[in-house]
């Protein structure tokens, strides 16, 4: 979400924004991406079988990452089958 706070041009007037950031936190997200991964291979959500607040902090996370080209489902297979059983629960419909 730091990415997405001082790169996205909506967050310019709320914020003084370091663009330096963007990258940085891209790669510190990809480097935890397998250990959320590993999880959510054997599991169905982050603490077993039971939404979380953790699961959903985890979404809201992967989910600004779309806006910023980041696609999470090219992170591994647990990754890729939790955000999209997420963003079919609680994503934005298209009409």
């Amino acid at each position: 979400m730091l990415a997405f706070q001082h790169t996205h041009p909506s967050k310019a007037q709320r914020i003084d924004q370091v663009p330096e950031i963007g990258p940085k936190s891209i790669e510190r997200v990809i480097k935890v991406l397998p250990y959320f991964d590993n999880i959510l291979q054997k599991n169905t959500y982050l603490m077993g079988e039971q939404l979380t607040y953790a699961d959903i902090v985890l979404y809201i996370g992967l989910d600004f990452g779309r806006v910023l080209k980041f696609d999470p489902t090219t992170h591994g297979s647990g990754i890729a089958r939790f955000y999209k059983m997420m963003d079919e629960r609680f994503g934005f419909k298209k009409n």
